[in-house]
Parts: structure tokens; sequence; C-alpha cells
């Protein structure tokens, strides 16, 4: 074997490497400084593979979301029913149902930008 004197040797299993490799061939052992491995390792393990069920509570809010939508315009369909003589009831029901329904859909939809914010933030910040 030509060795030079930039080979390093293998704290494990004692053999010579050559310069241009971080890892072992034999026992794997990873000779590169600690801030280069943690940030492979935080990488590896970023926001996306760590917080995947913050996709899960995305779609369950959005689900939330169309649950309490057809909740609301039953209910005032059912208002409208009941209080078909007076017109004041009845507009004053729909204006509280919608105001209701642009609120819960505009929490839904920031809480689903923030989710796809930190995802995209992720993705770029491993690149």
């Amino acid at each position: 074997m030509n060795q030079n004197k930039d080979w390093w040797e293998c704290p494990k299993c004692k053999i010579s490497i050559e310069p241009q490799f971080d890892t072992c061939w034999k026992c794997s052992f990873d000779n590169r400084p600690e801030d280069e491995k943690k940030r492979d390792e935080i990488k590896e393990s970023g926001l996306s593979a760590k917080y995947q069920s913050l996709r899960l509570f995305q779609t369950f809010i959005w689900f939330l979301f169309f649950i309490s939508a057809a909740t609301i315009l039953f209910s005032l369909l059912g208002a409208i029913a009941k209080f078909s003589m007076g017109g004041d009831i009845i507009f004053i029901i729909s204006v509280l149902a919608i105001v209701i329904l642009m609120i819960t859909y505009y929490g839904t939809k920031m809480s689903s930008k923030m989710i796809d914010f930190l995802f995209d933030l992720d993705e770029k910040n491993n690149k």
C-alpha cells in the first residue's frame, strides 16, 4: 500500500485511509468534524421528517372546517324554515352564520398557511 503523510488512520480498526475519504471502508467510522456530522443529521431529520404529523393536522383542520360549514348552513336553513314569518330574525341569523363561517375559514386558512410555510422554510434550509 502506498501511504502518504496525509493519510489518516481509523481509530477503530487501525487501517490507513486515503485523505479524500471521510469514512473508513472497513468499519464505516465517520472521520468528519462534528459540526459536519450534526449538519447532515439535521438535514436527514429536519422538520419535514420530525413533524410530519403537522400535515395530518392540516388535513384534519380542513375536514373540521367543512363539517362546521355544513353545520352552519343546515342551521341557517332550519332557522329560515322555523322563522319564515320574521324577516329581521332571519337576517340577523344569516349575518351571524356568515360571520362565523368567515372567521372559521380565515382561521383554517391561516393555520394551513403556517404549516405550509414551516415545511417550505425547512425545505429551503435543507438545500
